[in-house]
C-alpha cells in the first residue's frame, strides 16, 4: 500500500494554548489593557506568529499558528464556533507555504530573493484548503504594511466563498487581539484597505498598515486582476479554472522584480471536470516551468513525472482516520475510501472514475481520465513510466 509517512506528533494541545484560552473564556489575554504583562502577551503572540511556536523540540510554521489560535471555524457538530483541528498534513503543507512566502526565519536572505513565485496545491475534497487559504492573507494584512493582496477564482462564487472566510477571520482579529486592523476603505466584494485616518493641517490622510485585498474573477477575462505590485494571489478552486496557466502567467510579473521574487502566487483547489483541469494538471506534473515549489514526485506510485507540485491526499485527513494529536493512519483510511468506493465500481465504472478524482490520494487518481474504462489503469502507467525511463 503506497502513500505518505508523515511526521510523528505528539502533545500538540500545547500548539494552541492562547486558542483554547479563547475558547474557555472569551477572550485572549488575561491581563488588563495598557499594562507592561498585556503589552508582553500580544509581543510574545506576534513573535510566535512570524517565526513560529516551538514546543518539546516540535516546530510548527507562524503561519500555523496563527491559523490554530486566531481562525475560528465553525463546529458543524456543536453548531459553535471553535478553533481548527491540529492535522500533521497542515505543518507540511504551512512549512512549503511559510518557505515560497518568505517567512521561515531560517532562510538567508538570498533564499527569500531567489525563491519560487508560486506554490500549487492540488487536493482532495473536504480537506479544509479555503479555510487554511485565508490564513495568509490574514497575516499579510495584520502583520505587512502596504501588502497588495488578491483573492482570485474563474467563477466569482468561488472567490467570494474565500472572502467570506477571510472576512470572518478579520472580525475575530478586530474584535479579540490587538493586532487586528480596521477597514478604512470598503467596496463591499471587491476592494478593502486597513488602517485609520490622520489629521494633518485640518484634513484626514490614511495612516496605519494601509494593506489592500483585491476581489476578482477571471471567467470573462483570465488576464484580469494585477495593477502594479502584488504581494499575495490567491487562486480559489484551481482546478475549475480552464486557463488557469494564461491567468498565472499574466500575475506572475507582478510578483518579480527583476530576477527578484517580490511576491507569492497560491493557487489551490480539487478536480474539476477534465477539461477544466487540464491547465491546473499541467501546472501540477510541470510546476518548475512556471517558477512554483517543485517537489520529487513521491505522491504517485510508479509516477510518470519526476517532478509535481504539492498534493493533499485523502489519507492525510479522513476522519475518524486521526489520533487526538494529529497524526494520520493511512492503511485504514486508504481501506475505508476503497470499501466506500467499491460498489460504485461495479454499477458504474465512468462514475467511481470521477468520484475517485475528487478523492484522490494521489495526482493520477485526480488527474487521471474519467472515460468508462473498466481496464486496470494501474497496468498502462507502468508500461508509460517504464518507457519515460528507458525510451531513451
Amino acid at each position: 500500500m503506497h502513500y505518505i509517512k508523515y511526521k510523528k506528533w505528539w502533545d500538540t494541545k500545547h500548539f494552541q494554548q492562547a486558542g483554547k484560552g479563547w475558547l474557555d473564556n472569551d477572550f485572549y489575554c488575561p491581563f488588563p489593557m495598557h499594562t507592561d504583562a498585556y503589552k508582553e502577551y500580544w509581543d510574545e503572540q506576534e513573535h510566535y506568529i512570524k517565526n513560529g511556536y516551538t514546543h518539546e523540540g516540535q516546530r510548527i510554521p507562524g503561519l500555523q499558528y496563527l491559523y490554530l489560535n486566531y481562525c475560528t471555524i465553525k463546529d458543524k457538530k456543536r453548531k459553535k464556533q471553535t478553533i481548527p483541528d491540529f492535522w500533521a498534513v497542515d505543518v507540511d503543507y504551512f512549512e512549503n507555504l511559510e518557505y515560497v512566502m518568505g517567512l521561515d526565519p531560517r532562510m538567508s536572505e538570498e533564499d527569500k530573493l531567489f525563491r519560487p513565485v508560486g506554490m500549487s496545491a492540488a487536493k482532495s475534497r473536504q480537506v479544509g484548503a479555503s479555510l487554511k487559504g485565508a490564513v495568509p492573507i490574514l497575516y499579510n494584512m495584520c502583520f505587512v504594511p502596504f501588502s497588495f493582496n488578491y483573492i482570485g477564482a474563474y467563477l466569482e462564487k468561488d472567490a467570494l466563498k474565500t472572502l467570506a472566510m477571510y472576512m470572518h477571520y478579520h472580525n475575530h482579529a478586530f474584535k479579540y487581539t490587538n493586532f487586528g486592523k480596521r477597514f478604512i476603505e470598503r467596496d463591499s466584494n471587491k476592494h478593502y484597505k486597513v488602517g485609520y485616518y490622520k489629521e494633518v493641517n485640518g484634513e484626514k490622510i490614511p495612516d496605519g498598515y494601509q494593506s489592500e485585498l483585491n476581489i476578482v474573477t477571471f471567467m470573462n477575462d483570465p488576464e484580469k486582476g494585477v495593477g502594479g505590485g502584488c504581494d499575495l494571489f490567491i487562486i480559489e478552486e484551481s482546478g475549475l479554472h480552464p486557463q488557469l496557466l494564461q491567468s498565472v502567467t499574466y500575475i506572475e510579473p507582478a510578483c518579480k522584480d527583476g530576477d527578484y521574487t517580490t511576491g507569492t502566487i497560491l493557487a489551490y483547489g480539487a478536480a474539476g471536470s477534465e477539461g477544466q483541469s487540464k491547465d491546473f494538471e499541467k501546472l501540477h506534473y510541470s510546476p518548475s516551468s512556471y517558477n512554483f515549489l517543485s517537489f520529487d514526485n513521491q505522491i504517485d506510485e510508479e509516477p510518470i513525472y519526476d517532478e509535481c507540485g504539492y498534493f493533499i491526499p485523502n489519507y492525510s485527513c479522513r476522519k475518524p482516520y486521526i489520533d487526538e494529536d494529529g497524526n494520520p493512519d493511512q492503511e485504514k483510511a486508504i481501506a475505508a475510501r476503497d470499501k466506500e468506493l467499491e460498489t460504485l465500481k461495479k454499477r458504474d465504472h465512468s462514475k467511481y472514475l470521477e468520484k475517485l478524482s475528487q478523492y484522490p490520494n494521489s495526482g493520477k487518481e485526480m488527474f487521471g481520465s474519467r472515460g468508462a474504462k473498466r481496464f486496470d489503469g494501474h497496468i498502462l502507467d507502468s508500461a508509460i513510466a517504464a518507457i519515460r525511463k528507458f525510451g531513451n
